[in-house]
């Protein structure tokens, strides 16, 4: 627990377990480059950290997050403890894997191994560097492709991870996408695959859709729209950062409809059907996965706050309003729940990455600061969890049962129709009369509006106010 003054406010998994969460996502706890693991420094400080998106040996366990890096099975016991401590409590561990490049190239395992075979060279040897970070691995390569898969086969079968997030998935081919899938399917039929669908710079692997070529193509949301992902029950999903820019702006940081720009509520509607975009009619749900903020870029408190001047609580609860009453899988960063800031030297922090834990560390103050916006991501979770209606499967459902999609004039609006109710769904980007016809419950308000009160006639939703009325059919 946290206490700051006369409140105490629970912290860890007890605090997961509150918020009612059903997965955790890690960031890489493989073996990484840029730590030195035998330091032992408990203080927070800026030196020797890092996110870990270096990877040196993956299919080791970082030793810098054991309390004993010098023996390696404290690493390995304290790892399954985590895990299997995490599951006894009914959340699932995702695990990010970083397996589109190394932290070095010439001097890394794979080149002394086989030179020129692990990475993507051109003529000359020089390795293409669609990571960003100076090389990128080949694998649409027999061996390349057969090291992912059974490294991914031996994080499920030996720790018991539930899923991936791939780095920079663009990167990784379709046909090794794919193979991840089935190969960990078969051991854990609820496995949960999914990445970034865009690169970090420009690569040599292809783009494309090609039903005959997939170990030349990259991995986008274009992919994952095929007949060879959701066509065929591969269930491989992605970040929908259609959705995020729309909502919140972009990361320059840029405005979206929460902070004034109404004109993005076009591109929130297929978000809203759990969708990347309107053409791509035979994606899966379960593909897409709706955020405002991650690790990378700003939190979700430092974007609006650079972006809206004044109060930013009602633009805050209009984005989780919108990402979780969206059809797919909603995400959120770790503290987006308290409104999470990150601050160095006065300055929002948008790449943290190596800004130690005085910037990355969990500020349990914020949260008995915040414990509204705390309890209300609760509500709305809870809201989620207990309407399978906001959760459906198929696309043929989504297509049936929800309806009248559209925005106008700075309001998005639809429908979903249960057996027995009609719920209607209002997120207004600015100021706007609203007309029922019949007598409608509300269900859920943004604005404090009595849960359990009916509203019929003429009423106005204010800015950044979202709302669920109920209507018996």
């Amino acid at each position: 627990t946290f206490t700051k003054g006369e409140v105490t406010v629970k912290t860890g998994l007890d605090h997961l377990k509150e918020l009612g969460v059903t997965h955790v996502q890690i960031q890489p706890m493989y073996d990484y480059s840029s730590v030195d693991e035998t330091t032992m420094d408990n203080t927070y400080g800026e030196d020797n950290y890092n996110w870990g998106y270096d990877p040196l040996n993956y299919n080791c366990l970082e030793g810098s997050y054991s309390s004993d890096p010098v023996d390696g099975f404290v690493r390995i016991k304290e790892a399954k403890q985590m895990i299997m401590k995490m599951h006894s409590n009914g959340i699932s561990i995702n695990m990010d894997v970083v397996y589109n490049h190394t932290s070095g190239f010439l001097a890394s395992n794979f080149q002394l191994l086989v030179p020129n075979y692990y990475y993507r060279t051109d003529l000359a040897g020089t390795p293409s560097n669609g990571s960003g970070c100076g090389n990128e691995m080949a694998s649409e390569r027999f061996m390349v492709n057969k090291f992912i898969r059974e490294s991914c086969k031996f994080w499920v079968d030996e720790y018991h991870i539930d899923g991936f997030r791939f780095d920079l998935m663009g990167l990784i081919d379709n046909q090794t996408m794919i193979d991840v899938y089935n190969d960990c399917k078969v051991i854990y039929n609820k496995i949960m695959v999914y990445g970034e669908p865009w690169t970090g710079g420009g690569t040599t692997l292809k783009s494309g859709n090609d039903a005959n070529k997939l170990s030349e193509q990259q991995t986008v949301q274009s992919s994952l729209a095929q007949s060879y992902f959701a066509g065929g029950s591969v269930m491989v999903g992605a970040f929908n950062d259609i959705i995020r820019n729309a909502v919140r702006g972009d990361n320059n940081p840029g405005k979206g409809f929460v902070n004034g720009s109404v004109g993005s509520a076009a591109s929130i509607l297929p978000g809203i059907k759990g969708q990347f975009n309107g053409s791509q009619s035979s994606i899966n749900p379960n593909q897409v996965i709706n955020y405002v903020s991650c690790h990378d870029n700003y939190t979700l408190n430092d974007q609006l706050k650079q972006t809206i001047n004044g109060d930013i609580t009602y633009a805050y609860k209009q984005a989780e309003a919108i990402v979780f009453m969206s059809q797919g899988v909603p995400f959120i960063q770790e503290g987006e729940e308290f409104m999470r800031t990150k601050v160095k030297n006065n300055n929002f922090d948008h790449n943290s990455y190596v800004s130690g834990d005085l910037v990355n560390s969990m500020d349990y103050s914020l949260k008995v600061d915040n414990i509204q916006m705390f309890n209300y991501f609760k509500d709305l979770i809870a809201f989620r969890k207990n309407n399978s209606f906001l959760r459906m499967s198929t696309r043929a459902d989504i297509n049936e049962k929800l309806t009248d999609v559209k925005a106008v004039n700075g309001l998005i609006s639809y429908k979903i129709t249960t057996e027995d109710s009609i719920y209607t769904f209002y997120h207004a980007g600015s100021s706007t009369a609203v007309n029922l016809s019949k007598d409608n419950e509300v269900v859920f308000s943004t604005a404090g509006k009595t849960i359990g009160s009916v509203l019929s006639g003429d009423f106005v939703l204010a800015q950044n106010e979202s709302i669920v009325l109920k209507e018996s059919k």
